[in-house]
This record gives structure tokens, C-alpha cells and sequence, in this order.
């Protein structure tokens, strides 16, 4: 009958794309079919494994990319407690250029400058003064 035929149809396919059997046999049969026929049996198996090796690879991309994805509050926390150090350390550096009076006038800022010790401890806080 043409349902027999039909799920021998269908589990000759399922075979073949999936590695039960080899499919060069079934390729032969589909063949003496005609052109048409094996050129569509070739297609189909071709479908089926780009199909399938490019659902799994997005899958493995996508698990990837979420797994080596930087956590936003991590990022944020680690950015303020950046800026936390950073605004300490400002202030322990004009605190001693100042030497503890908390003021320090332009004259004793290039001073400090011209002696070569804050620039590159300003550098380190990310603040670049060039001449």
C-alpha cells in the first residue's frame, strides 16, 4: 500500500540523516527514481545536516556569549569603587601638596609639577597632564 510505502519512505530518511544507515544506498535507490528524485534526496540530506549543524552551533554560540557576558551590577559596582579609589587617592595627594591646610594655591601645584613626582602619580589615576 502507499502508506507502507510511505513510512518506508520516511524512516529511509530519518536513516540516512541521521547515520543509521549509510546514505549512498539510499542515494542508489533514489537514483534509479530518476534525476529528480536523487537530486531532491541530496538536497533533503544536505538541508537536514546544514540545518542541524546550524541550530546546534547557535545554541553553542549563544550559551557562550551569555556565559562570557560581563554582569551589568559587577561592571557598575566595580566602576564606583574605581572612582571611590580614585577620588581617595586625589585627595590624599592634595592633602599632602597642600601639607594638611586643604588649600593649594596655583604656585605650589606647578611646583609640584616641575619636581617630576605628580605627574606620574596623577597618570596612574588616569589623569594624563601634559606641559
Amino acid at each position: 500500500t502507499s502508506a507502507a510505502c510511505l513510512h518506508i519512505s520516511m524512516e529511509s530518511l530519518l536513516k540516512a540523516a541521521m547515520g543509521g544507515d549509510d546514505w549512498g544506498i539510499y542515494y542508489d535507490a533514489a537514483r534509479e527514481t530518476g534525476f529528480v528524485g536523487a537530486v531532491v534526496f541530496v538536497l533533503f540530506l544536505a538541508f537536514t545536516y546544514l540545518a542541524l549543524m546550524n541550530v546546534l552551533t547557535g545554541i553553542f554560540v549563544e550559551r557562550a556569549m551569555r556565559a562570557v557576558r560581563p554582569d551589568e551590577k559587577a561592571l557598575q559596582s566595580e566602576q564606583v569603587r574605581k572612582e571611590k579609589a580614585a577620588m581617595a587617592e586625589f585627595h590624599h595627594i592634595f592633602q599632602e601638596l597642600s601639607e594638611g591646610s586643604g588649600v593649594l594655591g596655583f604656585d605650589d601645584f606647578m611646583e609640584a609639577m616641575s619636581e617630576g613626582s605628580l605627574r606620574p602619580r596623577l597618570a596612574t589615576l588616569g589623569l594624563d597632564i601634559r606641559d
